[in-house]
């Protein structure tokens, strides 16, 4: 396991293990480029910013893995949003999950905007895969929501 604490974390994993990775507060930049292993990147509840000042967070070398009907495994890393959403998923809260998380596609980055049970429309939380571009049309990976299913865990 690989944690940050409450400041503006860098964490480089470079040895090819599996890891559980935990950036904590603040704006990180997580660098899985070296890491050759699926990874888990965990967001607890806290760890966000609020309306309209998000927590910023950049991972580099995100690896977007392959489900496909004859593969049951996922080869790819993967976000646990399950803090950030807790009082979502426990409660149902009023809003669904596609009031909650969205997803641009620019420069060569996709950036996952997150909201608050509060204001769904206002990100409190964003995390930018540098040099990962999700799209619909990227057919290797299926459909756009099978896509975000394979690297977002949001079940309990």
């Amino acid at each position: 396991a690989a944690c940050g604490d409450a400041k503006n974390d860098t964490i480089t994993i470079n040895d090819g293990q599996l890891h559980i990775i935990w950036g904590g507060q603040g704006g990180d930049i997580i660098n899985l480029s070296g890491s050759g292993k699926e990874n888990v990147l965990v967001w607890r509840e806290g760890d966000q910013g609020t309306a309209g000042t998000p927590a910023v967070d950049k991972i580099t070398g995100f690896t977007v893995g392959n489900l496909t009907d004859t593969d049951t495994t996922n080869d790819g890393d993967i976000l646990d949003l399950r803090g950030l959403l807790s009082d979502i998923i426990s409660e149902g809260g009023g809003n669904t999950l596609d009031d909650l998380i969205s997803f641009t596609v620019e420069s060569g980055k996709t950036t996952i905007n997150i909201g608050s049970a509060a204001d769904p429309s206002q990100a409190v939380q964003q995390i930018v895969l540098e040099g990962t571009t999700l799209t619909a049309a990227d057919s290797s990976h299926g459909t756009y929501e099978e896509l975000a299913h394979q690297i977002i865990l949001i079940t309990q």
